[in-house]
């Protein structure tokens, strides 16, 4: 079903998607928005924030780690930080929809 004008794309809803990450257990996560400029040209920037991670994630992604999106209008800005941080995770596999079992709080990634 095509993407109709004014509708975002779900797939590329990176704030939703990282919503799903901090469900599953792994971590969660803060979102500051600012928008700078004149009312009808404003530039927005988010800066995503690692506020609590999973002890079996500690040795690789640390408490107040972020990333900064910036974009026309807050939505795009937090989806560019967002973004960037579902990156991160997925460098260790941990993906949106995944849930954390009791057994991987256990285990330490070497």
């Amino acid at each position: 079903m095509p993407i109709k004008k004014g509708q975002s794309d779900p797939s590329k809803q990176y704030r939703m998607l990282l919503n799903m990450i901090e469900q599953g257990g792994y971590a969660t996560f803060t979102v500051e928005n600012e928008g700078t400029g004149p009312s009808n040209q404003r530039t927005w920037s988010a800066i995503v924030t690692v506020t609590t991670v999973d002890p079996f994630l500690s040795n690789r992604i640390y408490i107040d780690t972020s990333f900064k999106g910036t974009g026309p209008t807050k939505s795009e800005a937090n989806d560019a930080a967002c973004e960037q941080m579902l990156h991160l995770f997925a460098q260790y596999d941990i993906l949106p929809g995944m849930k954390l079992h009791a057994s991987e709080s256990d285990q330490s990634f070497e």
